[in-house]
């Protein structure tokens, strides 16, 4: 009789756990580098919804910003983004936290870059 309701409790923590993993909704601090230098940079990150489709936006100090599209599978958010070299990729793992981690990929470079988005 007791496994009922532990196997219902832990039905309802996957349950939760899922949800909050793709609750990616919300304004960011980004902290990255880039691929070309290693150099690092931070940014304001806001991310909306439209259905099952994330909107995503980079402003930077300098006055010029970013846009992309994304979906959330299994816990990462998967963006294409468009950036003043050309089209990019980008992947995060979404922590348990809120604290999105990922990499990003551009154009003519063969390294990666890296960010980090902390919950604004």
């Amino acid at each position: 009789m007791r496994t009922i309701p532990l196997y219902g409790l832990l039905i309802t923590s996957l349950a939760l756990a899922a949800t909050a993993a793709d609750d990616v909704v919300g304004k960011y601090i980004c902290f990255g580098t880039h691929p070309y230098n290693a150099g690092r940079y931070a940014c304001k990150v806001e991310i909306t919804r439209a259905g099952e489709v994330y909107r995503i936006r980079w402003a930077f100090e300098e006055g010029y910003d970013y846009g992309g599209v994304g979906v959330v599978k299994d816990g990462y958010l998967c963006v294409g983004y468009e950036s003043h070299v050309g089209y990019g990729v980008a992947l995060y793992k979404v922590d348990a936290d809120g604290v999105l981690d990922g990499v990003f990929g551009l154009p003519g470079f063969k390294e990666i870059g890296t960010e980090r988005l902390h919950r604004d």
